[in-house]
């Protein structure tokens, strides 16, 4: 116990002063000698003990009073950690914060409760307002209550929006939420501040490379909501390919899992279609480690699916078990080689080999490639409509005019694709001037090794030597025959002059580090350059069983088809924006995964939402008639997996944005505690004593005569 006015303890030596004054009046009974005296005597031997007990009771009293009183002066107090950190006196300003994120969804009741402690503390003149790291964004918000930036008296307006919070599928953002409450805070005029956080302060709420705008200096309380263990497994992601030709309908969907936990695991996985479960696995994760099983499905008959791979068994947190996906099964890919080189004899024709790995099987018993190719010269270039196709393949072919040089930009920033192999007929200066924007490296010359015919040859020679695994295109290379193409003899190639970093990217190269295969991204599309040739002229690339699914690939990459590895992946909160052109008239309808309708209106060819539900988003122009159905635009949008991880955040990485010195300028006390005030009840004592005193020394003849008159009276 403290005390705000020391000095006042002094008075505790008053205390004495009634003992002093008992003793100094009391008086020794003088003796006579006087007969009827026996008869008083008797009388005052009966009354004395009375009058002793009752002198007593007095004396204490007045000692008590004086020495209450006195520590009443000195103003006593103790200090309580119930987490208030204001004087009572004066009105707080509270700022709430409640991580409504899913990972909060196991222990989602203690963090109501916490809520509800919060708000009962509050007394009538504290401002108060609740924030979450996920503000909710109605769809009809007739219906709800939306969140407020502003402090408020009227409570029961907060605990109204207090009890509409639920928790969100997104990731949380505490740490920007506590930077939303100190803002908040500036604006109030009150003495006294405070943020109360509610949480449970893991790795996923908190930016690791991020800092703070500036420094927390209001006094923050924490409230953490720590899940019994850490223990998590979550989908987090789920691809798709085709594999081999269109008329196979093979899909490979690949599900990817994270075990966040310390232990192993095994889980049964389900892959659904269109809400029908279709296959499953046992998958095992190693502790904090990734596991992948690709699923083998055959989509027959359907232009669009909707699928989704879930866990079977949910553990603590059941948002990140599942994960949804949708596949396009769009219309073949339309592409232009233009032949530099034609041959009469096939196999020394420039695009012989090029055509048949494109259309492998032609129109042979009525099967067909998802691939339709059409071949041209260069003269006959300057004539097509370049709208028509998906990819343009320009195979050894000497120049392009300037106008076509034009056109081909125009086509691949607008979306499409351009493939360029080397050759003989290759003009580089041509090149340079006239496709300049589209090429990844400008062209230097011609690198001769080795002819096929010199004995030496098979020491000359380069071959493939390191390729970007993870570029979409050489996925095809975990099937067999993919390794092949380390073996490719290449006995020339073109040599490329410097580029600015960043323009483009070497995805293969060769044992001598001289890119073989680059990509550039121009606009919207894509040009991906091969140094050496498709036929057989300066490398045996053309026989190996890797040139067939290298040459598809290649141009299924730049048609943008077939596969997911492209899109970026699509989380709840995030804000999608979609670049429609003139799809639309008037209106575009979204219909959510929970069938909620939106309608947005395009400015300037693009529309963007708040993508807020996991599931599969569609589309459709101007009303839902089946025939306006964008199928193009329609997306999956998944749970966060970064939220996952229910470890709890490093104090170092905490403290950036919670300050351990906390703040007492405003407080006067210790932030982590509120001051208890005695002296208000010491001196409802002293009056109530008080009292008693008069009641105790007043005659008992005097009350009996005032107990009757009351008595009388009722």
């Amino acid at each position: 116990m403290s005390f705000i006015e020391p000095l006042f303890l002094i008075g505790l030596i008053a205390a004495l002063l009634p003992i002093l004054i008992h003793l100094i009046n009391r008086k020794k009974a003088v003796r006579r000698v006087f007969g009827p005296m026996r008869f008083l005597l008797q009388s005052q031997k009966r009354k004395a003990p009375g009058f002793k007990a009752r002198q007593f009771v007095l004396m204490s009293i007045r000692v008590v009073l004086v020495a209450l009183l006195a520590m009443a002066l000195a103003k006593p107090f103790f200090l309580s950690d119930s987490g208030l950190t204001a004087s009572e006196r004066l009105p707080s300003a509270t700022v709430i914060v409640v991580d409504n994120s899913f990972s909060m969804e196991a222990r989602w009741s203690e963090a109501r409760d916490a809520l509800e402690k919060e708000l009962s503390s509050l007394r009538t003149w504290d401002q108060v307002v609740v924030i979450t790291t996920n503000p909710t964004v109605p769809i009809q918000k007739e219906k709800k209550i939306e969140e407020s930036n502003k402090l408020s008296n009227n409570h029961d307006v907060v605990r109204d929006y207090a009890e509409t919070i639920l928790v969100s599928k997104e990731k949380g953002n505490v740490a920007a939420a506590i930077e939303r409450a100190s803002k908040i805070l500036t604006a109030s005029e009150l003495p006294n501040h405070r943020i109360a956080v509610i949480s449970d302060f893991s790795m996923g709420g908190f930016p690791t490379h991020v800092k703070p705008n500036q420094p927390i200096t209001d006094p923050v309380d924490e409230y953490r909501i720590r899940p019994k263990t850490t223990e998590n497994i979550a989908l987090v992601s789920v691809t798709y390919e085709q594999s081999g030709d269109a008329r196979d309908n093979l899909w490979l969907i690949r599900a990817t899992l994270k075990n966040f936990g310390t232990v192993p695991r095994s889980e049964q996985i389900e892959l659904e279609i269109d809400g029908k479960s279709v296959a499953g696995a046992q998958i095992s994760i190693p502790p904090n480690g990734i596991a992948t099983h690709v699923f083998r499905h055959v989509i027959e008959g359907k232009e669009r699916v909707r699928g989704r791979v879930r866990v079977s068994e949910a553990d603590q947190i059941s948002f990140d078990n599942v994960s949804h996906f949708v596949i396009l099964l769009r219309k073949k890919i339309n592409v232009l080689v233009v032949n530099g080189e034609p041959n009469s004899i096939s196999h020394r024709d420039e695009a012989f080999f090029l055509e048949r790995a494109l259309n492998p099987m032609g129109s042979i018993n009525g099967t067909e490639s998802n691939i339709n190719v059409s071949v041209t010269t260069r003269e006959g270039l300057e004539t097509r409509m370049l709208n028509d196709y998906d990819v343009v393949s320009l195979a050894n072919v000497s120049r392009v005019s300037p106008a076509t040089g034009k056109r081909l930009l125009t086509f691949v920033e607008d979306g499409g694709g351009l493939f360029i192999a080397m050759g003989d007929q290759v003009d580089p200066t041509a090149y340079n001037q006239h496709l300049e924007a589209l090429l990844p490296k400008p062209l230097r010359g011609l690198k001769r090794l080795a002819n096929r015919a010199d004995p030496d040859a098979p020491v000359k020679i380069t071959r493939i030597a390191t390729m970007k695994t993870s570029h979409p295109i050489f996925r095809v290379f975990e099937l067999p025959g993919g390794t092949s193409i380390r073996d490719t003899e290449v006995f020339s190639y073109m040599l490329l002059e410097p580029s600015p970093p960043g323009l483009s990217d070497t995805i293969m190269s060769y044992k001598d580090n001289a890119p073989a295969l680059l990509e550039r991204r121009v606009g919207r599309g894509s040009v991906i350059m091969l140094t050496t040739s498709v036929d057989d002229e300066w490398t045996d690339f053309p026989f190996r069983t890797s040139f067939l699914p290298m040459m598809r690939r290649i141009s299924q990459h730049l048609a943008k088809r077939v596969n997911s590895f492209d899109k970026k992946a699509i989380h709840i909160g995030d804000e999608v924006e979609l670049e429609i052109g003139s799809l639309v008239r008037e209106r575009l309808i979204i219909k959510t995964p929970s069938d909620a309708r939106i309608v947005l209106v395009p400015m300037d060819g693009k529309v963007s939402f708040g993508a807020q539900e996991a599931g599969v988003y569609e589309f459709w122009a101007d009303d839902e008639d089946d025939k306006n159905r964008l199928d193009a635009l329609s997306f999956a949008a998944n749970f966060d997996p970064e939220e996952s991880n229910l470890e709890p955040i490093d104090e170092a990485i905490l403290s950036q944005w919670i300050s351990a010195e906390k703040s007492d300028e405003k407080s006067g006390v210790k932030t982590n505690e509120r001051r208890v005030n005695l002296w208000p009840w010491l001196l409802f004592i002293v009056t109530m004593m008080l009292l008693l005193e008069t009641i105790v020394s007043t005659r008992q003849s005097v009350l009996v005569k005032l107990w009757n008159s009351i008595l009388n009276r009722s």
